[in-house]
């Protein structure tokens, strides 16, 4: 079980496999299970929860989650602590504001409005809490609309982005996707080191050093990017309100151009022109994965090429090109969840991945041999490598 608009997540401790356990339509238990022998090793009490177990940023043999449990009477949420290895409760940081969600590890979004704040925490205290405006000073910046950040302790910076609030025309929310903008602050104490157009796209494409698993650990929770990814754009991207689940609209206007950049710094290492891709631009598309860290994607002229994420290296490949492609899994549960335009029963999975078609991204019989990044995404496990697509779960040996 997780939140409408955050993808399920297992975090791994040592043996146990922990995650949030349903036990009605809004409420949870986080659960902590063996990961031989499938055992329960521990509960918490039942809960609301507003994001997906993680280790904590700051301590890792402690799992961290937001949340509401029902011995506190369901108060408002707040970050909650416990042991990974036993579930005992632990003191959490108490950060002011009606609701903290976690949008990176150990960066909270605090809940308050007017304005909104950001706040981290550090050796088990809240490091410091300033208004958003100060490190993404856009007009409407906002976490409700969306947000993409990774913590690269090697550096001391939050690398990321925020959502903004869209304008709305004729029954239509519009997004300026030029304004979206990338930031390096500091974990110490919040302070912008750089500032640059674009969208941050790690944990969305395979950056070089970064994590690909659906599930995360202390001793590989990411945060090792050596090259960031980014998604300049120009345009508009769409959505009806009265269908807010509907596919977005790309104004005939609208280009990408996806940007390797140095992490420290913000500077740009190359630039790949992927002209009106509408599937990047409205978020749809993660393009077919050939290597760890190389793509399959159509450039400006509409050809397929093969992009090297890390050094940027590009070359052309037939139209009958072949590789491994993700997509979000969406569900529907009876319980809806309000939005402004009514209740929406639309909830997000993880992704699926299957052995496809680059171009069309239709999937295909896997070979009977994969590659071994497939693992990365996957599992790997006593000489096979295993994965998930909609239908189940796939096992194959290495190539």
């Amino acid at each position: 079980m997780a939140p409408p608009g955050v993808a399920p997540a297992l975090e791994v401790a040592g043996a146990n496999v922990i995650f949030l356990a349903a036990r009605s339509s809004d409420t949870a238990v986080l659960t902590a299970v063996d990961g031989q022998t499938g055992t329960t090793v521990w509960q918490t009490p039942v809960g609301t929860f507003d994001d997906v177990p993680a280790a904590c940023a700051d301590d890792a043999s402690a799992v961290c989650v937001s949340g509401a449990l029902r011995d506190d009477g369901l108060a408002a949420s707040v970050p909650l602590r416990f042991d990974a290895a036993t579930g005992r409760r632990r003191h959490a940081p108490r950060i002011s504001g009606p609701g903290p969600r976690e949008l990176g590890p150990g960066l909270y979004d605090a809940g308050t409005r007017l304005p909104e704040r950001l706040a981290a925490v550090r050796a088990g205290a809240v490091a410091w809490d300033r208004p958003l405006a100060r490190i993404f000073p856009l007009a409407g910046a906002t976490s409700d609309y969306g947000w993409n950040f990774g913590r690269l302790d090697r550096l001391g910076l939050f690398v990321g982005s925020i959502g903004v609030t869209p304008a709305t025309r004729r029954g239509r929310d519009v997004y300026d996707v030029a304004r979206f903008r990338v930031a390096g602050f500091r974990i110490a104490d919040g302070v912008v080191r750089w500032r640059t157009r674009g969208y941050y796209e790690c944990n969305l494409l395979p950056c070089l050093g970064a994590s690909q698993a659906g599930y995360s650990t202390s001793e590989g929770r990411g945060g090792g990017e050596t090259v960031g990814l980014r998604l300049v754009e120009r345009g508009d991207l769409s959505f009806s309100r009265a269908h807010p689940t509907a596919r977005g609209v790309v104004s005939t206007d609208a280009r990408a151009v996806i940007e390797g950049f140095s992490p420290a710094s913000g500077r740009t290492l190359w630039r790949f022109d992927a002209g009106r891709n509408r599937g990047l631009i409205d978020g749809r598309l993660i393009p077919a994965q050939t290597g760890a860290h190389t793509v399959i994607l159509a450039g400006a002229g509409g050809r397929l090429i093969a992009l090297d994420l890390a050094g940027g290296g590009r070359r052309g490949v037939p139209a009958t090109a072949r590789g491994w492609c993700r997509k979000t899994i969406v569900y529907r549960q009876k319980q809806g969840y309000a939005v402004e335009a009514g209740t929406a029963e639309t909830y997000i999975g993880q992704y699926a991945l299957s052995w496809c078609s680059a171009r069309s991204q239709q999937p295909l019989a896997p070979p009977p041999a994969v590659p071994a990044f497939v693992g990365d995404i996957g599992a790997r496990n006593a000489g096979v490598v295993a994965w998930s697509d909609s239908a189940g779960v796939i096992a194959a040996p290495p190539a």
